[in-house]
């Protein structure tokens, strides 16, 4: 049986390892068929279980409702793009596998990056994929 000292070091050994990636910038996550999360100065980024046409579709739907207007949407080669408001977005969905695509998405206002609204774009396409 563990006592409570050797509760305490797993305890601070678990936040440690939990800590380091997210003060890293990046993070790996298993929940909603979430695969890894990465996040770069301008962009964040995550590989997810589906397939590249439902990414693609969920990624344009979630686009249009928290974007509205469109201005280039290509499912050849994965690029939803959109300007509103000086605000830029491009959202880049590749196929990795039969069943595993990475979908990217940056954010830029005035060409100051976004990441925030990234983060909330991408987390919306994630739970459209669930």
């Amino acid at each position: 049986m563990i006592g409570k000292t050797g509760i305490f070091k797993l305890t601070t050994l678990f936040w440690l390892i939990l800590a380091v990636p997210l003060l890293s910038g990046c993070v790996a996550l298993l929940a909603g068929g979430t695969i890894g999360y990465m996040v770069s100065p301008d962009s964040v980024k995550a590989d997810f279980d589906a397939s590249y046409d439902r990414a693609y579709d969920a990624s344009l739907d979630v686009a249009k409702a928290m974007i509205g207007t469109i201005d280039m949407s290509d499912k050849e080669t994965g690029w939803i793009k959109s300007e509103s408001e000086g605000n830029k977005v491009a959202i880049h969905i590749v196929k990795v596998t039969e069943k595993t695509v990475q979908v990217t998405v940056s954010a830029r206002k005035y060409a100051t990056p976004r990441v925030q609204f990234a983060r909330n774009i991408l987390a919306n396409i994630s739970k459209k994929l669930r």
